[in-house]
């Protein structure tokens, strides 16, 4: 669609947005990058950001000849501690955890609080001078919902709130008192009334927030819309997959935290070490992104230190590229309360590769999402030995012609980026017709 045809604009609370990496961003840029082809420019409203964990200055190249404005305010954030590094690396799983939880006792919701004013007044400012249609706003962090809430306050836009995690029942939220999760819960109920829409990554976040918000929302008013993969991406950067005589290479993407840990992988090899020696010696697996150092040092624990390298973090074209080369791909989900509603980003990119997939993880939505695609294979992480078993029939199938399977296409393109911005444009075009 031409720019000059756009009548309707869009002005979007994203505290996370490129040129910062890692997966938060992606849904947000995706969203904004197809909407403009069905007839939806954009105002971003985010960060400036120096300082961060990763960056990956590939993505804004996506937004060349799209009408998104991108307005940046100065936030006050804990990395900033770090101002004379552009990069700060993820500390040990243990350290990140207890700085995690000091944060979560003296901010609420999270510690980007401090972004509110500021981005308020610049929200304020952008929407008494271009006329916009709605308010988008997609947590976490959930301060994107409060900053959200005022402008649709001061100015009677419709409000769309997006949920790319549970609020109140994340497992990676630590509630210290009673009260603490009261407040939580009172911000959440407040955001959730202000909005005219909801859209969720998951059924589960969906029924949790019926369920807690009866009164106010039914199950109409919030719809799933799904993380998923760009194929512009596999088209731009992704290349032949040509299977090599040599080890069976095994590809993990992303991070580590929390209850999400490779140990039942580790535990599984090191079985397989013992009775499968033979397959031991053809496989490989490499891991992109930051893998903290008690990761690397739980491999030589368990004796499988030889089996792993580590590509540290890399920007998005690289890690397509290696999803179209890797034989195999591989993720672990962490089991407990709360993680049945984590559906993290990279399984819908897996998805898109084509590739076979060894998913560790609960009966969650990421196990329903995988289980249609005879290409996945999805077992609960403490099953180590049904994990070694797969890796078993996995390799074996690697040895044989026609590898690997292709998944059913049709089912592929339900997880498709532009896809997916095509329904929230719909539902875009619904809303702004109900306040013409």
């Amino acid at each position: 669609m031409n720019t000059d045809e756009i009548k309707r604009r869009v002005f979007v609370v994203a505290y996370y947005f490129p040129p910062m990496g890692l997966s938060g961003v992606q849904r947000t840029l995706k969203l904004v990058k197809y909407l403009h082809d069905f007839g939806w420019s954009s105002t971003i409203l985010t960060i400036t950001s120096k300082t961060y964990y990763a960056f990956d200055e590939s993505f804004l190249t996506e937004l060349a000849h799209r009408d998104v404005e991108i307005i940046r305010t100065n936030a006050i954030d804990p990395v900033k501690l770090f101002k004379n590094r552009k990069t700060i690396k993820l500390k040990n799983e243990w350290l990140r955890k207890i700085l995690n939880r000091i944060s979560q006792f003296f901010f609420i919701p999270d510690n980007k609080i401090f972004w509110k004013s500021s981005a308020v007044k610049a929200g304020l400012v952008e929407l008494n001078k271009t006329e916009h249609q709605i308010i988008f706003s997609t947590a976490p962090p959930y301060t994107d919902h409060l900053v959200a809430c005022e402008l649709k306050r001061a100015t009677g836009l419709p409000l769309v709130l997006d949920f790319r995690d549970s609020w109140l029942d994340n497992p990676y939220h630590f509630y210290w008192t009673p009260f603490h999760k009261t407040l939580h819960y009172h911000l959440e109920r407040k955001v959730v009334k202000s909005a005219n829409l909801i859209v969720t990554i998951n059924r589960t976040i969906k029924e949790k927030l019926v369920a807690r918000h009866r009164d106010v929302l039914s199950l109409g008013s919030v719809k799933v819309l799904t993380q998923g993969y760009d194929q512009e991406d596999f088209t731009k950067y992704a290349k032949p997959y040509k299977k090599t005589k040599g080890k069976m290479k095994w590809l993990y993407t992303g991070v580590f935290y929390e209850k999400n840990t490779p140990e039942p992988l580790y535990k599984a090899l090191a079985l397989l070490k013992i009775s499968h020696p033979d397959i031991f010696a053809h496989i490989e697996f490499h891991m992109i992104g930051y893998v903290q150092q008690e990761f690397v040092n739980r491999t030589k624990i368990h004796q499988i230190n030889d089996l792993f390298t580590y590509h540290d973090y890399q920007e998005h074209p690289v890690v397509i590229h290696w999803l179209s080369q890797a034989d195999a791909l591989w993720l672990s989900l962490g089991v407990g309360k709360g993680y049945e509603s984590i559906s993290t980003g990279k399984v819908y990119e897996y998805i898109g590769s084509g590739k076979p997939i060894l998913a560790l993880c609960p009966d969650n939505d990421v196990a329903k999402t995988l289980k249609p695609f005879p290409t996945a294979r999805v077992i609960n992480p403490g099953m180590i030995e049904e994990i070694r078993n797969s890796i078993v029939a996995m390799y074996t199938a690697w040895t044989k012609k026609g590898y690997p399977e292709k998944p059913d296409p049709l089912l592929q393109q339900l997880y498709e980026r532009k896809f997916i911005a095509s329904q929230l444009a719909k539902e875009f075009n619904m809303l702004a017709r109900i306040a013409d």
